[in-house]
């Protein structure tokens, strides 16, 4: 008895480490994939076409398609975005990639939130971007997102925002494909990313999809950053690695 006490530790620890590396390679591949987005806007937002055309008074109807066939060229070759959209000062939207809403309004016209433009207008260069809340936007469909922002800046010098630039994630595709991709062939396995208060971003579990909480982990979602552990716990009445 000893001897199989002392292999089902040793399968179990075994489980539980693979439990951990599994959870530094999800986390991995949505830290990088992020990072890229902030990358994204602040360098899109440098373009000289969209600088010079927001920095006039007006935006006329010409100048409004020249942005949207700028913006496109760049949706065709990123497409973990679902739209892009470009805004005035005042964050009124000028230009954006998928012209109308899922209740078929027009995007064009539309106003970004305000907090989001007061965010964007406070950013100090062009080094700096804005993320929003993990949260719902018309601008994909009503379902939650994170939208990447960057502040458009005149080309005189001033250094003065006539705009920005926001490109919204693909967050339901992009995070489910990094979650079954970590993965792999783990058939008893259920992944989710989940935010510090227990907000599941993206889940493979069915029973607890995207904009639900996860309740009963509280010891697990207080780690500090960078470190990970596993726990033997009694998930959905059975004891699962967690």
């Amino acid at each position: 008895s000893g001897r199989i006490r002392d292999l089902y530790d040793t399968v179990l620890t075994a489980s539980m480490r693979e439990g951990e590396f599994l959870t530094h390679l999800l986390v991995d591949l949505l830290d990088r994939n992020l990072y890229e987005r902030a990358d994204d806007c602040r360098w899109w937002a440098l373009t000289p076409e969209l600088r010079t055309v927001l920095a006039q008074a007006h935006v006329s109807a010409d100048d409004a398609r020249q942005l949207s066939a700028i913006l496109e060229s760049i949706h065709r070759l990123y497409t973990v975005y679902s739209q892009l959209v470009v805004y005035d000062r005042f964050g009124v939207i000028v230009a954006a990639t998928q012209p109308h809403h899922d209740d078929g309004s027009n995007v064009v016209g539309s106003r970004i939130e305000e907090d989001t433009l007061a965010a964007v207008l406070s950013l100090r260069d062009s080094q700096n971007y804005h993320v929003t809340p993990f949260r719902p936007s018309p601008l994909f469909g009503g379902k939650q997102t994170y939208i990447y922002h960057a502040g458009i800046r005149a080309e005189d010098g001033a250094e003065v925002t006539v705009g920005g630039i926001g490109i919204v994630f693909h967050a339901e595709r992009e995070f489910a494909d990094m979650l079954t991709g970590g993965m792999g062939d783990m058939p008893d396995t259920r992944a989710m990313y989940v935010r510090r208060n227990g907000l599941i971003i993206s889940s493979t579990d069915p029973t607890r999809p995207a904009g639900s909480t996860l309740t009963g982990h509280e010891e697990l979602l207080a780690l500090p950053r960078g470190e990970a552990t596993s726990r033997v716990l009694v998930h959905d009445g059975n004891y699962t690695i967690v």
